[in-house]
């Protein structure tokens, strides 16, 4: 998670984002390669909270929301631990334009925490921590939202119309990443649950045969068997083949 240090500056992309003409756009494409570089999600995400808060120096922070299998809500990256504070009173209280965000899968902006009256313990805790101004920008594909990327400034309508097209145009290669992840995540859950029940089955496999053995039966006869054992000490199938193929030293069981 990130600290409260300014982000080192890229002066390539520092000098992109002061050019009036081009400076947004191709800070854009700046940022969005860092999504094509490789590397884990956290480094990725933090290098564009990072690249976002160079190339709109009036950003006093950004950070990223994702959203876990569960529904929960964590701050993935961020780039001051003052956004850190603000996220969390909105998880907590479940308000404020980031979970409005998540929520409606439509971008929140609170122009002024002082005068907005949607939220207030998060304008009150945006304004303890030096915000002004925020917004909560919905990472969403496929009509499906998977993160906010959260804007803070240190001055009153500090967001402004530059500032959302940029994010306007990140928005949908970020949320496409944390899609991704969702997917990759999910995949790999999966395979691991698959593995296991290969495993668990090869130990089932196991335990008819050596039951077919001792007791001189057939398959059907040997898994009866092991049912009735399952039944009669009230276990799981596979505790008992489990314990059968340890008893005789299966490799398998362990």
């Amino acid at each position: 998670m990130a600290g409260s240090t300014e982000p080192e500056p890229d002066e390539d992309l520092t000098a992109l984002a002061t050019e009036p003409d081009t400076g947004y756009a191709t800070a854009l494409g700046r940022l969005n390669g860092l999504l094509l570089d490789a590397g884990g999600l956290e480094s990725v995400l933090q290098g564009v909270v990072d690249g976002v808060r160079i190339a709109v120096p009036q950003l006093a922070a950004v950070s990223i929301t994702t959203v876990g299998q569960d529904g929960s809500y964590t701050t993935a990256v961020a780039t001051d631990q003052r956004a850190l504070a603000v996220d969390q009173v909105e998880y907590d209280l479940h308000l404020g334009p980031c979970v409005e965000a998540l929520e409606t899968g439509e971008d929140q902006y609170v122009d002024d925490v002082r005068t907005d009256d949607r939220w207030g313990p998060f304008n009150d805790e945006a304004l303890r921590q030096g915000f002004l101004s925020a917004a909560g920008i919905a990472l969403k594909t496929n009509g499906r939202t998977y993160g906010a990327l959260n804007l803070f400034a240190d001055t009153a309508d500090g967001i402004d119309e530059r500032t959302r097209e940029l994010v306007h145009r990140l928005a949908p290669t970020l949320a496409a990443t944390l899609a991704n992840a969702r997917a990759f995540a999910t995949a790999e859950r999966l395979s691991q649950q698959l593995e296991q029940r290969l495993d668990d089955i090869a130990v089932l496999h196991q335990a008819v045969g050596i039951l077919m053995a001792e007791r001189g039966c057939d398959a059907i006869a040997a898994t009866t068997l092991l049912h009735e054992a399952a039944t009669a000490t009230d276990r799981p199938l596979d505790d008992v083949a489990a314990q059968i193929v340890a008893a005789v030293g299966g490799g398998l069981a362990g």
